[in-house]
């Protein structure tokens, strides 16, 4: 019976974990996305700078279209380009939905 019980907590506990680990694929992580455009022409390093402070006023609109504007017009080495789709698809996960 204690065993059970013990077992059964056990595997709450691993799942919970689990869930808690699997949240943090959502957060953004603008730090690297910073990092990777230090190199950058200085407008797309001043557009991201702006599409970090817009997503940490929670004005996700606007950091979407700027984002999008240096996606689109900066040329971006592979890490570049991987943490801006990154970004962008957790940046159009926090909008909210249409009406």
């Amino acid at each position: 019976m204690m065993k059970r019980l013990f077992f059964r907590s056990l595997l709450a506990g691993a799942l919970a974990l689990g869930g808690l680990v699997g949240c943090s694929d959502r957060q953004m992580h603008l730090d690297k996305l910073q990092s990777a455009f230090e190199s950058a022409p200085p407008n797309s390093k001043a557009e991201v700078a702006m599409a970090v402070a817009d997503i940490n006023a929670t004005n996700y609109p606007a950091a979407l279209s700027v984002l999008q504007k240096v996606a689109f017009a900066t040329k971006m080495t592979g890490e570049q380009r991987k943490i801006m789709e990154d970004t962008l698809r957790k940046v159009r996960d926090k909008l909210p939905p249409p009406k």
